[in-house]
């Protein structure tokens, strides 16, 4: 696309802008001096007093970690006796 018809394009846009009633110029100046307003000036920087002498927590003592639950009795699995009645389901 050319200049020509990119202007054309946005020239059509900022020009019949149904919402604002404006054109677009004047809606991004107004834009730029709401943002300019809400800035926040640059706080003082304050050294971090930790900086040289670090505050560190206490390492945690290794230790074994504490008991699961013991595991399930297993007992092998193995044929049933000869003289065991029928099992119903």
């Amino acid at each position: 696309m050319s200049q020509t018809q990119g202007r054309r394009i946005g020239q059509g846009l900022s020009g019949s802008n149904q919402l604002n009633h404006q054109s677009g110029r004047g809606v991004v100046k107004r834009v730029n001096k709401e943002a300019a307003t809400m800035t926040l000036p640059n706080p003082v920087e304050v050294p971090d007093p930790n900086i040289d002498d670090p505050v560190l927590p206490e390492p945690v003592p290794e230790q074994e970690p504490p008991p699961s639950t013991p595991p399930p009795n297993q007992t092998p699995i193995v044929d049933p006796p000869a003289n065991a009645p029928p099992v119903t389901v």
